[in-house]
């Protein structure tokens, strides 16, 4: 559902730099969700430091992809969340997400 809302803290699947977009594949109750931090983000110093299996939290505006980019594969491949704001990505420990065991 586009709109605002807060990912779960929860583990980095993936991570792609696409030149002037930084894309981290989170694991969520969803399953996976993308987050999309565009170039000139005040959130992309923090999130290029992100390594997978890092936990984060994440808050942004949920938004549907476009036509093309859209993953039919995946239960939330028609919505990204595009982190935007200063402290919209913050990193945390393993334990947050019930990892570690």
């Amino acid at each position: 559902m586009p709109g605002r809302r807060p990912a779960f803290p929860d583990g980095v699947h993936s991570k792609r730099d696409h030149g002037g977009l930084l894309f981290i594949d989170l694991r969520d109750h969803f399953g996976m969700t993308q987050i999309v931090i565009p170039a000139g983000s005040p959130v992309l110093e923090t999130a290029e430091r992100v390594r997978v299996e890092s936990v984060l939290t994440v808050t942004g505006e949920v938004v549907l992809r476009d036509g093309a980019t859209k993953n039919p594969n995946l239960p939330t491949g028609e919505i990204e969340l595009r982190a935007r704001d200063r402290g919209a990505v913050q990193r945390g420990c393993a334990a947050a997400a019930g990892g570690g065991q």
